[in-house]
């Protein structure tokens, strides 16, 4: 069982310290059973807004983000089945979106 396991290093990589894109990651989830979207944020980044769209375009719920807050959620219990994109507004004007199936 000596042989069993082997370790490597990468060059440039530091364990438990985030590189500049995993700190300012979004994460966007859709949660069919509660009927939500989800949204984490990092603190340092807390979105501006967050905008929901249905697949023509049509803008079809927002809510302001509040500083300093990771977690965001939109209701999509009226939303008919299908895909949607959710866009977040940064404070730092950046701009993300994501498609998301809303199945509820």
């Amino acid at each position: 069982f000596d042989q069993r396991f082997k370790i490597t290093f990468e060059k440039g990589a530091t364990p438990g310290v985030l590189t500049q894109d995993e700190f300012y990651e979004y994460a966007i989830l859709q949660n069919n059973n509660l009927r939500r979207a989800e949204i984490l944020s990092p603190a340092i980044a807390s979105p501006d807004q967050i905008i929901i769209y249905d697949s023509s375009g049509r803008k079809i719920s927002s809510i302001k983000g509040e500083r300093n807050q990771t977690y965001h959620e939109i209701s999509t219990e009226n939303l008919a089945k299908g895909m949607y994109i959710i866009k977040i507004i940064t404070p730092f004007d950046t701009v993300i979106s994501k498609k998301v199936i809303i199945s509820n």
